[in-house]
């Protein structure tokens, strides 16, 4: 599930940074890394993705079944 996925990939990216710096690539406050950890929902807005796109990582919508990756 993709809130799961998302936050363990919070705790691993708390691992190697601090949850403020994590935050200011994000835009938001200290407070929303925490609670993303603990599986709360996020908003996926563009400061979002530019986040993940800061850590390597990218967001791909895929149909069940699909042969595409």
């Amino acid at each position: 599930m993709i809130l799961e996925d998302i936050a363990n990939l919070f705790k691993e990216l708390s691992a190697k940074h601090t949850n403020k710096e994590i935050a200011r690539n994000f835009g938001r406050e200290r407070k929303f890394v925490i609670n993303v950890k603990n599986g709360c929902n996020f908003v996926m807005n563009p400061e979002f993705i530019a986040g993940l796109r800061e850590y390597g990582y990218e967001l791909k919508l895929a149909k069940i079944g699909s042969d595409e990756e």
